[in-house]
């Protein structure tokens, strides 16, 4: 499994459990065991705050896009994230759908007594190649230089429509619209994801690298003088964010709206609203919108959340600037109660992926690591916070689920 959005490379403030919350001494036994393999797929697990601060009727849940036996074992967890891209939905044209893949795993979810989150993948990598050749298209080609744990498209060239293109928009539409019809009634949906700047699969992810010498992928690039010569502005795409989330928000009402968000880059903004550009603008823009205009159901989120992540509280959160990554954490202590976390990688294969969910330190104990990436998101008050399956299904972990389910009640 990968992560899309640039990694926010945080140091861990803690080699152990902090001293309040003790890991129990048959845990520690379990460090020794070998962990699961590591494996590329969209898993993840949630757990959801009981809070009376929003209406919305947010489940406790686990996100999954293959939903499996396993990970329903889990006691700490009750819901799926059912993840299915565009393209396997609509294949072929606009006017047929197939959606068996969807129905297959909504069905499996709610036999097990699982709520379900819809992560049905709009845009991007994932935009079925009909959508791509539809006349008045606005294509643009840009290198993959984010998704590292995927050899298919790392450093290869992905050509997908820009985010702001009206008539790609009107077919995004229509799509979630038909979604809307199939499910949008279905009370065992909780909610949906409603992203808008996602380059390959949800996460909010405009690329802005720039590599002059060409040693990164073999060939020079310039990401963000590609975006700006296909027509970038922020206003463009704010107004693409607002369409996106308007449509998801009418097609499945009463709904949670999810939300993942980064920041840009400060040469890819603008100014031309008479407010300074920064590479967290489009971001601050986009939540404030959300917040407004659905504030009982749409929860921004951050999908970097690790051991090193700095807490709510800290200096480096509460002083940081907004061309830092640490300045949309800073964001979302504005909506305790209602945002969420996502962990940046999975704590269970720290030995196949270079301690990754560990800021790369090593030595990297799955449990203390877990334990310190749910302490650091449970500073924000988060409403819920996604795991990856391979945590969740790995049964040394459990003490750490329970500790969050505890900490959110």
């Amino acid at each position: 499994m990968y992560s899309l959005t640039k990694s926010v490379s945080y140091r861990s403030h803690y080699t152990m459990a902090p001293k309040d919350l003790k890991i129990p001494v048959d845990q520690m036994a379990c460090f020794r065991k070998r962990m699961m393999a590591f494996g590329l797929c969209f898993c993840f697990i949630t757990l959801f705050a009981q809070s009376t601060e929003s209406s919305s009727d947010m489940p406790w849940g686990s996100y999954s896009n293959s939903v499996t036996d396993a990970t329903f074992q889990n006691p700490f967890i009750a819901g799926a994230m059912l993840t299915i891209s565009w393209r396997q939905i609509q294949r072929t044209n606009a006017n047929e759908y197939d959606w068996s893949k969807v129905d297959e795993q909504l069905d499996n979810a709610t036999s097990a007594g699982k709520d379900v989150t819809l992560v049905l993948h709009a845009g991007g990598l994932h935009t079925p190649d009909w959508v791509k050749n539809t006349p008045g298209v606005q294509l643009i080609t840009i290198i993959d230089t984010s998704n590292i744990y995927n050899d298919k498209t790392y450093c290869q060239p992905i050509t997908i429509p820009v985010f702001w293109d009206s008539v790609f928009l009107e077919l995004k539409k229509n799509y979630i619209v038909e979604a809307g019809k199939r499910y949008g009634a279905n009370p065992n949906v909780s909610g949906v994801m409603v992203s808008f700047a996602n380059f390959i699969t949800s996460d909010w992810n405009v690329p802005h690298d720039i590599d002059e010498t060409g040693q990164k992928c073999g060939v020079k690039f310039n990401q963000i003088r590609d975006w700006k010569a296909a027509g970038y502005t922020t206003e463009k795409m704010f107004i693409a964010g607002k369409e996106t989330i308007d449509a998801w928000a009418a097609a499945f009402p009463g709904k949670a709206l999810k939300l993942p968000i980064h920041p840009t880059h400060k040469n890819l903004e603008d100014n031309k609203d008479g407010t300074p550009a920064t590479a967290s603008k489009l971001a601050e823009k986009i939540i404030k919108y959300g917040y407004q205009e659905y504030p009982d159901r749409f929860y921004a989120q951050v999908n970097t959340l690790n051991a090193g992540t700095p807490y709510a509280t800290q200096s480096r959160t509460r002083k940081a600037g907004p061309n830092t990554d640490e300045y949309v954490l800073k964001l979302l202590r504005n909506y305790p109660n209602r945002i969420g976390f996502q962990m940046l990688a999975a704590a269970s294969n720290g030995d196949k992926d270079n301690c990754r969910q560990n800021g790369g330190i090593s030595p990297c104990v799955p449990y203390n690591v877990l334990f310190n990436s749910v302490r650091a998101g449970l500073s924000y008050k988060p409403r819920y916070l996604e795991f990856w399956s391979e945590d969740a299904e790995n049964q040394d972990l459990y003490n750490v689920f329970k500790i969050a389910n505890k900490k959110m009640e």
